[in-house]
């Protein structure tokens, strides 16, 4: 969140900083999901500040962490996503196709999966009236 904050208030230098210290604790930590954000997260800021090489490297930084957890598919999608604009942003428009074909992949493919860091699902019509019959 203070990495964010630096940025929004023109700190790329010490937003940059504040990810770069984070992400060795969530490692740490054993929170896949969490290293994985923060990698996002510094993909996020290098394509903000013109470098999408490093914007590349860090979107795959997070896809290698999240091939040592759970599944989440919605954050891999995610950084197949943000590795796809690197790439197109650096002019490399085969890869970025095949990195946006990833995520489209990911999220046609998946599996819901229970994380905090997945989006919530909405229970079937079907459930929701067994459950209201049982009252």
């Amino acid at each position: 969140m203070t990495g964010w904050m630096a940025h929004d208030s023109g700190r790329d230098d010490l937003a940059e900083r504040h990810f770069t210290r984070a992400l060795p604790l969530a490692r740490t930590s054993g929170d896949h999901a969490l290293a994985a954000n923060i990698a996002a997260s510094s993909s996020h800021l290098a394509l903000q500040t013109g470098d999408p090489a490093a914007a590349a490297h860090w979107a795959g930084t997070g896809l290698d962490i999240l091939g040592q957890g759970p599944r989440i598919p919605p954050l891999t999608a995610r950084l197949h996503t943000m590795k796809a604009r690197a790439l197109a942003a650096a002019f490399q428009a085969a890869p970025a196709i095949w990195a946006l074909d990833q995520a489209h992949q990911t999220l046609a493919t998946a599996a819901e999966a229970e994380h905090p860091c997945s989006p919530p699902t909405q229970p079937s019509a079907r459930s929701a009236s067994s459950t209201n019959s049982t009252h």
